[in-house]
């Protein structure tokens, strides 16, 4: 078994994943199926205001509440810091 490198926790996907699907819906309307990316993003109201071709920043800005609330019950159960 190989050890895997750290990631640190500044690094998150989710960002990246709807700036990557907003704009592919934009280079290829019609053709990119957008709600098909529910399994990757892994959050339907996201999928839907993709769909609604809102601002990546914004979408990504509306999580942080539901984000602080995950971290703080998290925060009770993690091992280390």
């Amino acid at each position: 078994m190989t050890a895997r490198p750290a990631v640190p926790a500044s690094v998150h996907s989710g960002p990246i994943d709807a700036l990557v699907a907003s704009a592919l819906g934009k280079i290829y309307p019609g053709k990119f199926e957008t709600p098909k990316m529910v399994e990757l993003v892994g959050n339907a109201a996201t999928i839907k205001q993709l769909v609604d071709v809102k601002d990546p920043a914004a979408i990504v800005a509306g999580w942080d509440k539901d984000l602080d609330a995950f971290r703080k019950v998290r925060a009770k159960y993690l091992l280390y810091e």
